[in-house]
């Protein structure tokens, strides 16, 4: 089975913010968005938070699609029960703060905590079921207002039908934006792998997405989204690189949120033997095209974004179970609307215990 990528992917939380740029930049953006009529602000302060809602999504869905890939034979059967416990620390270079009308832009360091615990009753040959519950918090050292805490719960079941396999999983999870009830979601994902040769895996996926805001109706929606994605193994299946490529529709309550979507994705896992344990480096790289349907007001035209996300990680095992992770995130997003052109470097480091 191959790992969330990123984890603590499997949750939501991707980090509670995503914006930056140079603080030049920051302040031009400011003085812009300050001089916006008051409904172009709301406009652009509520499509914030929309924003971060979507950016939140990624991992879940990437967690999703790798929790389905088929698993490679075991001398034993896996554990039914195991619990990760992580700890660690986040620099955003710029986090982005709705504050009614008002985007401030600064960066902050926050502490991370994350619980993952999984149940898997059955396992056979061809059937696996499994369930799970998350927990992630990023506690802000100065920007309180704006700790983000998932609570996800999901099931999973596959089934292989010769070379075929078929699964469908599910995922509930609430979020909470500064200790306040801020959105709810509902994840729904059927799939079909199959190994065209002994080394390369093709999926196909079909999500749909359910998005319950607490106080933003209008940002209410559905979405769905369709991808195919292909993994080539090497080194006994622990090593991999994948390619992929998902289209997206997402339908709101207000239509100037409405977009469709394509994504290209690549990524690769490298094992590395240090000593008698094996290190696992990740790279990825996605670019996202997104047209949204209606006109924006604060431009008077519709609006269309392209976004470049670089990723790396590091997975270091310190002892029997515990294993140490860095990890970085560059994400370079153009659009014409100049409040959403930006910049932005995470870096993290986590401590993880797998019991």
């Amino acid at each position: 089975m191959i790992t969330g990528w990123f984890a603590p992917h499997g949750s939501l939380c991707e980090s509670l913010t995503i914006r930056q740029t140079t603080a030049k930049a920051a302040a031009a953006l400011c003085a812009l968005f300050l001089c916006l009529p008051a409904q172009a602000k709301e406009v652009q302060s509520q499509d914030s938070q929309a924003n971060r809602a979507q950016e939140q999504l990624g991992k879940a869905r990437e967690s999703l699609a790798q929790q389905a890939l088929p698993q490679q034979p075991l001398a034993q059967p896996p554990p039914p029960f195991t619990l990760t416990l992580g700890i660690g620390a986040q620099f955003d270079s710029n986090v982005s703060v709705d504050d009614g009308d008002l985007n401030v832009r600064k960066g902050d360091e926050s502490l991370l905590i994350s619980v993952a615990a999984t149940f898997t009753p059955l396992v056979t040959k061809k059937t696996t079921l499994r369930f799970g519950y998350s927990y992630e918090d990023a506690h802000n050292r100065d920007l309180n207002d704006f700790d983000l805490a998932v609570h996800s719960t999901s099931a999973s079941l596959s089934r292989r039908f010769g070379k075929l396999t078929a699964s469908i999983d599910y995922q509930y999870s609430h979020v909470l934006l500064g200790e306040h009830a801020y959105l709810d979601m509902h994840l729904v994902s059927p799939a079909l792998s199959a190994f065209a040769t002994p080394h390369l895996l093709v999926r196909a996926s079909v999500t749909y997405l359910r998005k319950n805001f607490v106080t933003a109706d209008r940002l209410d929606a559905n979405t769905a989204m369709a991808g195919i994605d292909t993994y080539r193994f090497f080194a006994k299946r622990k090593g991999y690189v994948a390619a992929g490529f998902r289209v997206d529709d997402e339908w709101t309550a207000g239509p100037q949120y409405r977009y469709g979507a394509w994504q290209a994705s690549g990524r690769t896992q490298i094992p590395i033997k240090i000593g008698k344990f094996e290190a696992k480096a990740r790279l990825g790289y996605t670019y996202q095209r997104r047209d949204y349907r209606e006109i924006t007001l604060a431009i008077g035209e519709k609006r269309h974004e392209q976004r470049s996300t670089f990723s790396a990680s590091f997975d270091l095992p310190v002892r029997s179970g515990v294993t140490f992770r860095p990890q970085t995130r560059f994400i370079y997003r153009h659009s014409n609307v100049a409040l959403y052109d930006y910049h932005q470097r995470l870096f993290s480091a986590t401590l993880l215990w797998k019991i």
